[in-house]
């Protein structure tokens, strides 16, 4: 049985951050699009991803921001939400829906793609449906 493909979106400001996912991705169900930043992110919506993994800490647009917008312009995708810099209880206190796991920086590649596949195999698009 062929495995499906999930479509991930990366946003993360982090040149290094970026490797490490292109690596932890790389040969495995999954294609990769890296945005790096939440506005670069937003525009490439429309071509639909099974998950989204952001960073909590960038310019422009935290993670939390980006999320927000996200689900403002009718974008359902689960959500992995990854940080050095939050304290998980603080963050669920304002979690916006759709965020299925947090990663506290710096993680287990393990721990990534666990996260990654809870979220739900479908065809996700840019217009809300999934």
């Amino acid at each position: 049985m062929k495995t499906a493909i999930r479509r991930v979106l990366v946003v993360d400001d982090d040149p290094v951050m970026q490797r490490l996912y292109r690596r932890a991705l790389r040969d495995r169900e999954f294609e990769l699009v890296v945005a790096s930043s939440g506005p670069a992110a937003l525009a490439l919506l429309d071509d639909g991803f099974s998950v989204i993994v952001t960073d909590y800490n960038m310019p422009q647009m935290d993670g939390l921001a980006f999320i927000r917008e996200v689900r403002a312009r009718g974008v359902g995708t689960p959500v992995v939400l990854a940080s050095a810099d939050f304290d998980p209880s603080e963050i669920a206190r304002g979690m916006p829906p759709g965020v299925i796991a947090t990663l506290k920086k710096p993680f287990l590649i393990t721990d990534l793609l666990s996260a990654i596949r809870m979220a739900p195999i479908c065809p996700c698009s840019g217009s809300g449906t999934q």
